[in-house]
């Protein structure tokens, strides 16, 4: 190469420093004029190509270079920049690769093949790359940031903490670092922290929207509700354009009982940007609001959507809309996919000697009076303890109630993990060394199900509290029955399914409820065929509706009892049946209370009306052992079959309807027919003593029978 060119490539190269690509590329381009294949000017024309952001044009020049020259470690550099300009991760790796292996590589190189190869969701040899680099500058805070997102991309939050940290000692103004540092905190549950790491970058820069949103979502985690919500009012007057913020602000009133509100944020939330979670979150306040002229077009578009969205919210959302168990079960793998972390190994299964008992752990956050573990307190006070170790992990608040102490005294080990952040409960199961962890909450309300995505047990069940496919890797088993998920239907389940000998749903045979007020007390009419559903408003949907008010129709004097879910729901309820002719005298709104006086009032109702496609579970069981006979319809999901599991193990299956038609028209002979209600109450008294349903003795040791099965 001649001194002219030699000096105008060392001109060039200093233009590049100084970020001068035109005058570097005149430069580089005047020298491959006379030697068009010369590798150092095809190397820096490509640069400042890449700084002019042409990454196509440069890509194919730093070929070039790297064919005239294929050790060129700053081509094969620049070349995997391009690449990774252009999207093409793949061969940004490739090229990154082969310039890591030249000698002397700088370190600039190793971290851009770690960022490439976490692009491609190779995080193994992402962190390998980044280690490469802490080695030659240990301690560098950009380095340590990457570990983190490394760690934290793998799910491991606890790890990713301490390289946030250790970054952050080394460097105390890296934003980034702490806006991470904040992410993982909340991951694990640590909201205090969170928010405290968060409130320094926003104060650092106002204009962040992301750490202004995240900081909303960890104040609203500490329970101050007030200024979270004044936070997602901040963020979004720096972008109106986000979701988060008004999604975050309806769940703020949602829990204030603001559903009004709650739905206008949504409303707002969705037609600014079309987000899924804001429609599919619109779609459930609706439903519980009973508003089903605003309900019915929102659903639509979000079905529309169920094929292929991963982000319309907590499965649980779908059970009492019309959906069939492959759609459950398809949408279901797709959110758990995106909501929590790769799955980590679990621990092996512990090696238990012969005549050791058998460690099974329940991980709920509603051990106190919650309607779920009311069913099931007996069966945990029966387990077998000369065979059965039983611990329970209670992450929910404590109530002071009268259930909350019994659930406490109805295991060995009642171990309050309530305040503890995610990985500090996960390794205190693992410390506690079971056999089988069952969660009984499953997609519910608070669920932290995160914990179970560690794996702390080598066996993880579900039972109870999800009447659905938890349709993630992290749970081996679920508990059914044979009416509830057939043998044909176990495709529509990514976990093994156990069967129960008769219903999977436990019953508490210790619940007593006082002798019933006078109908009068309970503003009914004394002479009247009185209906009843105490369920939940968000499981009453338009087409079950209707023929509750057909039957209202067709026997004249009745009226339908339900229960006060929101002023809102009442209202439309109300006004519904007013339109369908119906007058608002006859649709009764019971008031809350506490649960031993709502058990009496079945007691003073003739019949009970199940919802579908979100049948009766606790209600179902209540209104049984009241006394108070149901009529229900069987779905194809394990939601829709529940209340018919409930019926076929009281020896009441001829209540089950298969159509609309056919439980219309059960409920109407079973009420114009005195002799047929008088023995079916009468079949239902004696079940009380005989029936499967109720004997939680021999319910306990087939539960138990499954676990060891499991085992064995």
């Amino acid at each position: 190469m001649s001194a002219s060119a030699q000096r105008k490539l060392s001109q060039a190269h200093q233009h590049l420093a100084n970020g001068d690509a035109p005058a570097a590329a005149r430069l580089c381009e005047e020298v491959l004029s006379r030697a068009p294949r010369n590798p150092d000017a095809l190397w820096m024309l490509g640069a400042a190509r890449l700084m002019a952001g042409d990454a196509n044009e440069a890509a194919s020049l730093l070929e070039r270079a790297v064919a005239a020259a294929p050790a060129h470690g700053a081509a094969l550099e620049q070349l995997g920049v391009a690449h990774f300009m252009r999207g093409d991760h793949a061969a940004a790796v490739r090229a990154l690769t082969s310039a890591a292996a030249i000698p002397g590589a700088p370190p600039s190189v190793l971290m851009r093949l770690g960022h490439a190869q976490g692009t491609l969701g190779n995080w193994a040899e992402a962190r390998q790359a980044f280690e490469a680099v802490l080695r030659r500058l240990p301690e560098d805070p950009d380095t340590l940031y990457n570990l983190g997102v490394v760690d934290m991309s793998r799910g491991e939050a606890a790890l990713a903490c301490a390289w946030f940290e250790r970054a952050l000692s080394r460097a105390p103004a890296h934003m980034e670092a702490r806006e991470r540092l904040a992410a993982a905190y909340l991951a694990l549950g640590r909201y205090p922290q969170a928010a405290a790491e968060l409130e320094r970058v926003v104060e650092s820069q106002p204009a962040n929207a992301d750490a202004t949103e995240a900081l909303a979502e960890a104040v609203f985690q500490k329970g101050d509700t007030d200024r979270a919500l004044d936070l997602a009012r901040r963020a979004l007057a720096l972008d109106a354009k986000r979701a988060g913020p008004y999604i975050l602000s309806a769940q703020i009133h949602h829990v204030r009982g603001d559903l009004d509100l709650a739905a206008a944020s949504l409303e707002a939330g969705y037609a600014s940007t079309g987000d899924d979670l804001a429609l599919a979150t619109l779609v459930h306040v609706a439903h519980r609001q009973c508003d089903f002229e605003k309900w019915s077009p929102l659903w639509a578009q979000m079905k529309a959507r169920l094929p292929t969205s991963s982000r319309l919210g907590s499965p649980l959302w779908l059970l009492p809309e019309d959906t069939t168990p492959a759609e459950q079960l398809d949408y279901t793998q797709r959110w758990v996919a995106t909501s929590y972390p790769p799955t980590v190994a679990g621990p092996a299964r512990r090696r238990r000697a012969p005549d050791e008992r058998v460690r099974i752990g329940y991980f709920s956050g509603d051990f106190h009076q919650h309607p779920v573990p009311c069913l099931a307190v007996e069966t945990f006070e029966l387990h077998d303890r000369e065979r059965f170790e039983v611990f329970a992990y209670s992450y929910g608040p404590d109530d002071g109630s009268a259930m909350r102490a019994r659930l406490a005294g109805a295991f060995e080990h009642f171990v309050d993990v309530a305040w503890d952040p995610n990985d500090a409960v996960e390794k205190r199961i693992r410390e506690d060394d079971l056999d089988i962890l069952i969660d009984i909450k499953g997609y519910t309300a608070g669920d932290r199900l995160a914990v179970m995505a560690k794996r702390p047990c080598a066996i993880q069940v579900e039972w109870l509290g999800y009447p659905g496919p938890m349709g993630a890797p992290f749970i081996d088993y679920v508990i059914a029955d044979g009416n509830i998920v057939p043998a044909s239907d176990e495709r529509f389940y990514a976990e093994r399914v156990l069967r129960m000998p008769h219903c999977y749903q436990a019953n508490d045979r210790k619940r007593a409820a006082p002798e019933p007020r006078t109908r009068a007390e309970y503003g009914l009419p004394d002479d009247a065929f009185v209906l009843c559903c105490f369920n939940q408003s968000v499981k009453i949907t338009p087409p079950i509706y209707e023929r509750w008010l057909s039957l209202l129709r067709a026997l004249p004097g009745s009226v339908l009892w339900l229960l006060d879910d929101n002023r809102w729901a009442s209202a439309n309820l109300i006004a519904y049946a007013e339109s369908r002719g119906v007058s608002r005298e006859r649709v009764i709104i019971a008031p809350r209370v506490p649960v031993i006086e709502h058990l009496a009032r079945y007691r003073a109702a003739d019949l009970a009306l199940d919802t579908f496609p979100y049948t009766s579970h606790t209600t179902g069981s209540d209104a049984l052992w009241e006394g108070c006979p149901l009529v229900a319809l069987r779905g194809a999901t394990f939601a829709a079959r529940v209340s018919a599991s409930l019926l076929q193990s009281c020896g009441l299956d001829d209540l089950v309807a298969d159509t609309l038609e056919e439980y219309e028209a059960l409920a109407l002979r079973l009420a114009r027919d005195a002799d047929l209600m008088r023995a079916t109450r009468a079949r239902l008294t004696a079940a009380r003593d005989s029936a499967p349903l109720f004997d939680s003795p021999a319910f306990t040791r087939a539960l138990e029978a499954l676990y060891l099965k499991i085992l064995a």
